[in-house]
């Protein structure tokens, strides 16, 4: 009897069933699935700086790297370290002077010298010229004197001998001096030799740039710079 009765029911339910399923499909579709309208995110509008950030996986290198040291050993007075910012023509490390300092004061000393050396030699030489001028000048006196039949040959003669002493004396004066000259040249290119020396002691850098490494070594010591990025 029951089974009889539901036979009318189920031909109206099913139909009904299957359009509201219909519904529900074509609601998902339209509000859910591809033909659903996009998403839009509102949010005010608001002033700042941008910071712009890059994530990546590689190596950093630098595009110039630079090895320093020293021209001559000895031993390490001080040094930068890793990481250490410096600039062209800073000083990142420098060596020991050990006994250079002395060897420049006996420079300077052995100039100063040279330079009185040569200062004497000056003054003599202008006393000789002097005495040479001097000699001439009798000379001329004394010519005249033996033109006129006032003097003799052989006090001429002495006369002539002692103007060709004054002017040897003066050549060799002249010699003196250049000498002197020299000398104080050559103690004041010692001087800055040896001042050169003491400088090469200084390790500078040749780039505006960042310590890599700083190595000492046996013979010194060395500085890795790397150019900045």
């Amino acid at each position: 009897m029951f089974l009889n009765s539901w036979g009318p029911y189920k031909r109206r339910i099913l139909p009904l069933m299957a359009t509201l399923l219909l519904l529900l499909l074509g609601w998902l579709v339209y509000t859910r699935g591809p033909l659903a309208p996009a998403r839009v995110q509102t949010t005010s509008v608001q002033v700042g700086d941008l910071q712009p950030q890059i994530f990546s996986i590689g190596t950093v290198e630098a595009r110039s790297l630079y090895t320093v040291g020293p021209t001559q050993a000895g031993r390490l007075a001080n040094l930068s370290v890793e990481g250490d910012k410096v600039l062209v023509g800073q000083v990142v490390a420098e060596m020991e002077p050990v006994d250079l300092e002395g060897k420049v004061r006996s420079a300077i000393a052995g100039n100063q010298r040279a330079q009185s050396l040569a200062l004497v030699a000056e003054m003599q030489l202008r006393e000789t010229q002097s005495k040479r001028d001097l000699a001439q000048i009798r000379l001329e006196r004394y010519q005249e004197l033996f033109a006129n039949n006032a003097i003799s040959r052989e006090i001429l003669d002495g006369i002539e001998n002692d103007r060709k002493v004054t002017q040897a004396a003066l050549e060799a004066a002249n010699f003196s001096l250049q000498a002197a000259q020299l000398a104080v040249e050559g103690t004041a290119a010692d001087y800055q030799a040896v001042v050169k020396q003491r400088e090469n002691l200084k390790i500078i850098s040749p780039i505006n740039g960042i310590i890599v490494s700083p190595i000492e070594l046996k013979e010194g010591m060395k500085v890795r710079v790397e150019d900045k990025l």
